[in-house]
């Protein structure tokens, strides 16, 4: 999410490319335009909501460069949330 991907993503019509941009948080819906179900104008759109999956373990390493990232970029976690 941090640096943003490019998946492979199962529609109604078969497999699309989804671009991810990066710094995307979960709970982002990101649309793909004529991948959805058929309407009487035609396909409508694809929503796709984000969700984030952490791994359950990480190595000594990617702790280490992941502390060290957060110690030079401090986030507020609570800036983006809406009430």
């Amino acid at each position: 999410a941090v640096l943003g991907a490019t998946i492979n993503l199962p529609t109604p019509h078969g497999t699309a490319e989804l671009e991810i941009p990066a710094g995307t948080s979960g709970g982002k819906r990101l649309f793909l335009k004529e991948q959805g179900i058929h309407t009487k104008t035609g396909k409508g759109d694809l929503v796709v909501t984000v969700q984030i999956h952490v791994p359950s373990e990480v190595d000594e390493q990617s702790e280490t460069w992941l502390r060290e990232f957060a110690e030079r970029h401090p986030l507020d976690l609570r800036t983006d949330i809406q009430w």
